[in-house]
């Protein structure tokens, strides 16, 4: 369990790139040099004493070092107000979950803490540039408060923007999270094998509070059935179609409605619809193509049994009594700890209702829970109420979206 967070600043927290901009321009300029791409990625990895350093190195203007200082905090004057922060709300979450922060920057203290003193940021200590002795790392600084702190390594996490804090967390042997809002893509911090890439900072969450629990849909997610050729059989066989919406009156369409909150029974609807005809026999051929015509997504079948050693799972259904008694005899409710299914609960996806009781009768965190359906509306109400979602499209972009978000088998 994470205890701890080292932060980076610059990028990390907030975007300074037109005040780093700004002061590797104006040094270069104090300096007589031209300024560079190269140059300026060198600059955005080391501390603020050692690019005054190098650039009173290589002044042609012979610049001191207290000469340099200057250019350099008159160029980041008014950060605190102008500089845009990154998810200050993350902090917020941090400090109630009693989670300590430390910011870890080569940039200057004096900076630092005016900002986030500006902004009524929480954390719990700086440690800048002025604060490190010569020569002196970051993972160095980082060993020490873990052990000023009485923390092992794992329960530590620093988070930072740039290919150098990659390397500082892995010299401390601390777990990494990179975020991608600074001058290196994915695609390039990717290849310095951090354990997280991260867009932003809210998605912190994700590696804080990771998914222990997962609520499934059914129909479309683990079973499909082939209902036009159902109907088509049934038609054959019955002289009546079982496709009750796009078939049927609103009378009929609303005693089925009332079949999926337990209300009335399938065989109700059929009665009506049948004229009252051999009612066990239309049973018995219903369930028979039922089960004829549907197909069961047995590869995501076998990872729900797989995900279940390690994730807790649920199943949140909307489904009639008949087919609630096919998918039970098919084995298809057996990966779940419990199975909410609408007939048998009386209440409908996505009345928030349904969600609510989920969460509150299994004590699960909405932040650490994940809701998986083939329906869009569905996914976003589950949504509103702090739970993550996907839209169900197929087991390969499931599979991919598990692993974004850390979970695995």
């Amino acid at each position: 369990m994470i205890k701890l967070i080292f932060f980076d600043y610059d990028l990390t927290i907030a975007d300074t790139r037109k005040f780093v901009k700004k002061s590797y321009n104006a040094l270069c300029k104090a300096s007589g040099v031209k300024p560079t791409k190269k140059g300026f990625e060198a600059y955005t990895g080391k501390r603020v004493s050692e690019n005054i350093k190098f650039f009173s190195e290589i002044s042609k203007r012979k610049k001191s070092e207290q000469e340099l200082y200057k250019v350099f905090f008159d160029a980041h004057k008014d950060e605190e107000k102008k500089a845009k922060l990154y998810n200050k709300e993350i902090f917020s979450l941090l400090k109630n979950k009693k989670i300590k922060i430390i910011i870890i920057s080569n940039n200057s203290k004096k900076i630092i803490q005016k900002v986030l003193q500006y902004n009524k940021m929480h954390f719990d200590k700086i440690i800048a540039d002025e604060d490190m002795k010569k020569g002196e790392e970051k993972h160095e600084k980082i060993l020490s408060e873990l052990k000023k702190l009485g923390l092992k390594k794992d329960a530590a996490l620093y988070v930072g923007d740039h290919i150098n804090d990659i390397e500082e967390a892995r010299k401390a042997g601390i777990k990494i999270a990179s975020v991608t809002t600074g001058v290196f893509s994915k695609n390039e911090l990717k290849k310095y094998k951090p354990d997280f890439i991260i867009e932003n900072l809210s998605e912190l969450k994700k590696v804080i509070m990771p998914i222990k629990n997962i609520i499934f849909d059914i129909g479309g997610v683990f079973v499909w059935k082939d209902w036009e050729s159902i109907k088509k059989e049934m038609m054959e066989k019955h002289g009546f179609s079982t496709r009750i919406y796009s078939d049927y009156p609103k009378k009929v369409q609303a005693n089925y409605k009332n079949v999926l909150i337990g209300k009335a029974s399938l065989k109700d609807v059929f009665k009506i619809i049948s004229q009252k005809k051999n009612l066990k026999k239309i049973l018995e051929d219903y369930e028979s193509l039922n089960k004829k015509y549907q197909c069961v997504n047995k590869p995501l079948l076998d990872y729900a049994n797989l995900l279940k050693k390690n994730y807790k799972l649920y199943c949140l259904t909307d489904v009639s009594d008949l087919h609630y008694q096919f998918h039970k005899k098919n084995g298809i409710y057996k990966p779940f700890i419990k199975t909410y299914a609408s007939c048998k609960i009386g209440i409908r996806k996505p009345n928030r209702k349904i969600f609510l009781r989920v969460l509150k009768e299994n004590n699960l965190n909405p932040v650490e829970t994940l809701f998986v359906d083939d329906i869009e509306s569905n996914v976003e109400k589950a949504k509103s109420l702090g739970i993550k979602g996907i839209i169900f499209k197929s087991n390969q972009d499931l599979f991919k979206k598990f692993l974004e978000l850390g979970i695995k088998i």
